[in-house]
């Protein structure tokens, strides 16, 4: 009498029909749906932007509204029950089978607290975070150049991450593997601002390619490009990393050509998108820990989650898995399903991996897609383009050529075969 249905069949979800089928199976198999836990911070002011825009004429800053809407919507598509969790007043109703954090802000400690313990009994995580947007701005009394300021956004799960030796370092990266996208510009042309959507292509959007991808990992073995939108990249301490009893695998990283700005204030310099030196090898922009993760302090206002802890037991400490993402805003809504880039498959392979098991993963994440190169030099370009344009003429003629000393050598075989008669 157990039934389950395909929740969407779509342009999209269509082309993932065999994943659809086998994980609609495996409901009916375990007599359950799995179960993904979401928590989003909304976007906020900086506090000199509130400070400038709202207080001092009287007025309360807003907070803005849910970002990240459309991830839990693809999330239902695929089968997965969402259970969204308030990152403020955080409860997890009963044990989730991943906890999916999208951009924790300041003051994340009851949210940090009930990562942790879910990760020291066990549980698998899902963090998406980064510190700065990059808004572009035009100024009248500029002639309208335009600038680039990074906003904070006051990420706050570094000093839980420090406990075990991995840090989200804070400077702005920057890639010569970049992209364009169209983002919107704040233009002051008066007391009223507008804004426009303007196209840019400036290091910062830092295009991940297949081949900073680990090729042994089914959540990235088949994945298309990615475009971290201002993303930032994680800085590993191994010594410190070993002692925890974890260990870390890079499944995306950086071109060898990446370099970072050190942002202390105000708009960034023109000389920051040039680099004066690049940074040591690939940088790690998504990052995977594996092992027994530490608990950090009870906040004293935290109330009590019970769903957050595995069921008591003996045995050995348990092994956590928590998945680092460079970038947040690849999830929102306006760019999570960006023309090509596969910010969505990385999120469904990801969950895949971490609910359903190796098997169902790589039935997730086996369709490939087109798929980029990464920087190449004006003059490297060249080259392959004549290679390109002269390989087709060239083999022509070798094989003419061939057959025409193939069409001369026969008649004086002819010839030499008479004579010695």
């Amino acid at each position: 009498d157990a039934h389950t249905a395909i929740p969407r069949l779509d342009g999209e979800t269509s082309a993932h029909l065999d994943f659809l089928l086998a994980a609609a199976l495996r409901r009916l198999e375990q007599g359950r749906t799995p179960r993904v836990a979401l928590a989003a911070d909304p976007p906020r002011l900086s506090p000199a932007e509130a400070m400038e825009d709202y207080q001092r004429q009287g007025l309360v800053a807003p907070i803005g509204a849910d970002v990240f809407s459309r991830v839990a919507a693809v999330l239902r598509d695929y089968g997965y029950q969402v259970e969204p969790v308030n990152p403020r007043e955080p409860v997890l109703a009963d044990r989730p089978d991943v906890l999916l954090w999208l951009q924790p802000r300041r003051d994340a400690s009851r949210m940090t607290h009930l990562l942790s313990r879910y990760l020291a009994s066990g549980g698998k995580g899902i963090v998406a975070l980064q510190h700065y947007n990059i808004q572009q701005r035009q100024y009248r009394g500029a002639g309208f150049e335009t600038v680039y300021w990074p906003q904070p956004q006051f990420q706050d799960l570094d000093p839980y991450l420090r406990l075990f030796g991995v840090e989200q370092a804070r400077e702005v990266l920057m890639d010569r593997t970049r992209s364009h996208l169209d983002l919107e510009t704040q233009v002051n042309r008066g007391a009223v601002r507008e804004y426009d959507p303007q196209q840019v292509a400036l290091p910062f959007l830092i295009r991940a390619v297949p081949e900073g991808y680990a090729a042994d990992a089914p959540i990235t073995r088949n994945l298309g490009d990615l475009l971290f939108v201002w993303g930032n990249r994680f800085l590993v301490d191994p010594a410190r990393l070993a002692s925890a009893g974890l260990h870390s695998q890079v499944l995306v990283s950086t071109s060898s050509q990446a370099w970072a700005y050190p942002w202390q204030g105000g708009w960034l310099p023109s000389s920051a998108f040039r680099p004066d030196r690049f940074l040591p090898g690939p940088q790690p922009l998504v990052l995977l820990l594996q092992g027994p993760f530490p608990r950090t302090p009870v906040p004293p206002d935290l109330a009590p989650s019970p769903g957050a802890d595995a069921p008591p037991g003996q045995g050995p400490t348990p092994e956590g898995t928590l998945l680092l993402i460079g970038c947040s805003e690849m999830f929102r809504d306006e760019y999570l399903q960006t023309a090509g880039f596969a910010h969505d498959q990385l999120l469904l392979n990801a969950v895949a991996s971490l609910t359903l098991g190796p098997e169902l993963a790589e039935l997730q994440g086996r369709h490939r897609t087109a798929r980029g190169f990464s920087f190449r030099s004006s003059a490297e370009k060249l080259a392959w383009r004549t290679i390109c344009v002269w390989a087709g003429p060239l083999a022509f003629l070798l094989v003419g050529l061939g057959r025409w000393r193939t069409w001369r050598r026969g008649p004086r075989t002819a010839m030499a075969g008479n004579r010695s008669r």
